[in-house]
């Protein structure tokens, strides 16, 4: 790659620490200029030389050689960009950093309010271009089979006696008001994409955070901390503009829910834009349509996200087309966004048959779930073995993990589990 010969040591090997990731950093010319844009070098330095655990200032300052009390001035300014997270433990009283992903982490960070500290436009125009003009971000976040993200039904397209049987976790409603805290941020995508000059007339201030994730964005500047009811209200409002609720892929305590749009929208561009129909994980629903009652007008087809409505038309009598609706079963989201739009009744919601889609229950299990399946699981493991030691360890595990016979047994969803499960334990995650 002859055009990123000039990049600097610092970014080259921040690119490096980043990339062990599940979703990755891969080499490109746009990857290197968010990075230079959103840390300095002295930034990119110590950020390279993150351990992949939360570690303290001192943990760090050993690792980077740097005095202890300029690498806390220096990681906390950082955590005010958004390009490094800091938490409170309660009952040590120390402070924790952890550098965060790409996405979920300081791509969106960057854009969640609109700020002078940073050159928004540029950093809109880089990733944009990373998202849009390029497919090997979109293949390396999404190319596994556990994703970051999960759609979630709209409560309102759904008979009363299937509501009630739809699991708490699964309904955007009991997920927000289950939650110990809530915020509002601007949707990263949409922002991300006014600065292109691609953006659409959605709402801007829709994407919900929920408890440490909210607690967290709030106390940098990074959400506006809501009411239940308000946050309520911001899924009605989000109902009303067909946008699909893609909330945080776990079980316990979701950290997110994104209100998001078929045009903007990261996650669901790689579905329309990259041709990766799992990128996000369906809901236990898939729209269905009464042929004899559908007038094939259009508006659900016009309403889906994702472009899984299509309307087919054969001649009728008296030389008049018969039009129908079709739903591509195989990328329906089951979403509930098309729903609302059918003035006919003709297009209702059903349960799906066979659905085989596992949730990792915390946060964690999702992490050690997609390093698994990415071939990455040995940068977590030997992450605190230094030097030439830690290296070989991670170079013959990860040989391991590629091999064709270790990818099936991991990649068979029930030992995958209790695999995450045991080194869970093991390791004290």
């Amino acid at each position: 790659m002859a055009h990123l010969n000039n990049i600097k040591k610092e970014y080259i090997e921040l690119r490096e620490r980043l990339d062990r990731y599940p979703v990755g950093a891969p080499e490109t010319k746009d990857m290197y200029e968010v990075l230079r844009l959103l840390f300095t070098e002295e930034e990119a330095r110590i950020a390279s030389r993150m351990p992949m655990a939360p570690a303290t200032a001192g943990k760090i300052a050993r690792r980077t050689g740097i005095e202890k009390d300029k690498v806390e001035k220096i990681l906390t300014e950082m955590s005010f960009k958004g390009s490094m997270m800091d938490f409170h433990h309660q009952r040590s009283g120390k402070t924790f950093y952890m550098l965060p992903p790409t996405v979920v982490g300081f791509f969106e960070f960057s854009l969640m309010r609109r700020r002078e500290d940073l050159p928004q436009k540029e950093l809109a125009e880089a990733m944009h271009n990373i998202f849009e003009n390029d497919d090997i971000f979109a293949h390396e976040v999404f190319q596994q089979q556990t994703q970051v993200g999960r759609a979630l039904v709209h409560e309102t397209a759904l008979p009363d006696d299937d509501i009630t049987e739809v699991l708490d976790w699964e309904r955007a409603s009991m997920i927000v008001s289950e939650a110990k805290k809530r915020a509002v941020s601007l949707c990263y995508c949409l922002h991300k994409a006014q600065h292109a000059g691609k953006g659409c007339d959605k709402p801007e201030e829709i994407c919900l955070s929920l408890g440490q994730g909210a607690e967290w964005l709030t106390s940098k500047n990074l959400g506006r901390e809501i009411s239940k009811e308000e946050a309520l209200d911001l899924l009605a409002a989000a109902r009303e503009h067909g946008l699909v609720h893609i909330a945080d892929n776990i079980v316990r305590e979701p950290t997110f829910i994104c209100n998001c749009c078929g045009c903007c929208c990261g996650m669901l561009g790689a579905i329309n834009n990259h041709g990766i129909s799992n990128a996000v994980h369906t809901t236990g629903f898939i729209a269905s349509v009464d042929t004899d009652a559908c007038k094939g007008c259009g508006k659900c087809a016009r309403r889906c996200p994702i472009n899984a409505i299509t309307i087919k038309e054969k001649p009728g009598k008296n030389g008049k087309k018969i039009k129908w609706a079709e739903v591509d079963k195989s990328i329906c989201l089951g979403c509930g966004v098309c729903e609302s739009a059918c003035k006919f009744d003709a297009l209702t919601m059903k349960k799906r048959k066979n659905r085989k889609v596992l949730t990792p229950q915390s946060t964690l299990d999702r992490i050690l779930t997609m390093a698994i399946e990415r071939g990455k699981l040995q940068h977590f493991l030997f992450d605190d073995v230094d030097g030439n030691t830690g290296e070989f360890l991670k170079n013959i595990f990860g040989a391991v993990l590629r091999m064709p016979l270790s990818k099936k047994i991991l990649l068979n969803k029930e030992l995958k589990s209790n695999f995450v499960e045991f080194i869970t334990k093991k390791s004290g995650m």
